[in-house]
Parts: structure tokens; sequence; C-alpha cells
């Protein structure tokens, strides 16, 4: 009995790390279409961390779609590469510790060696009641 409660608790150990591990990364999901909206299957996909160098590659699937998993906190930029098309880049795509991120990528027509630059925004914070300030323009 005492031999199997030692291996109970061993393999509870080694799945607590193993979720514990999941959890302390982030993840990139998106899609790749061309411009008229349809997926862009095996799309080469580079997920590169710009402070550490540390680089991930995947494809697109058959709906365009990728995961980057496992990511370490940091700031990403990912590029998408396909024959027929131009390649395109978002940058500043920052991953924290649990979150999964959106990145979807339109490609246009072209040579693989044009690059369409995305740079992301941080998103706007709302404080207080959740009342956002701002203008608008266009109106009256």
């Amino acid at each position: 009995m005492h031999r199997s409660s030692v291996a109970v608790i061993a393999a509870l150990l080694a799945l607590s790390t193993a979720i514990l591990a999941q959890v302390e990364r982030g993840t990139i999901v998106g899609r790749v279409t061309d411009s008229t909206g349809l997926a862009v299957p095996g799309a080469d996909i580079a997920v590169h961390n710009t402070g550490t160098n540390v680089s991930f590659q995947t494809k697109s699937d058959e709906a365009g779609g990728f995961v980057a998993p496992a990511l370490n906190a940091g700031e990403y930029e990912v590029t998408v590469k396909m024959q027929g098309f131009r390649a395109e880049t978002h940058r500043g795509i920052l991953i924290e510790v649990g979150q999964r991120v959106r990145a979807d990528f339109t490609l246009q027509p072209g040579q693989v060696s044009e690059t369409i630059e995305v740079t992301a925004e941080a998103p706007l914070l709302l404080a207080g009641g959740g009342v956002k300030a701002g203008s608008i323009y266009g109106i009256g």
C-alpha cells in the first residue's frame, strides 16, 4: 500500500507541474485569409519573441487557422508568408501569463518579398464607471 501511495503522489505532482506550466504561458491564435475572405491553408507562420529572440514556426490549417501555444510572456511579432501573396507582419503583440491573443491576417496578392507591417496598439482602458472620453468627428 505504501508504494502505491508514493506512485499516486508522484503522478499528482507531475500533473500539477504540467498544469502550472500551461498557465504560466500565453497563446497567439489567428486566421489567415486572402483579400476576398477565403482561407489560406499552408501559409508559413513565424512567431518571434523580440525580447529573447526565440522563434516558433507553424503553418495555417485547412481553415486558415493557426495556434502558437505555450509562449513566454513578452512582446512578439508574427510574420505570415505564402507563395503568390505579400508577406504580412504584425509587431508589438504583447503576451501576458495565461493570455490568449488573436492575430488575424489578410494577405494581399503580390510577391513574398513585399511586406505589409501592422503595429499593434495598446487597447484603451476604461476608468471609473466605464465611460470612454473622446471626440466624435463628422457628426452634425
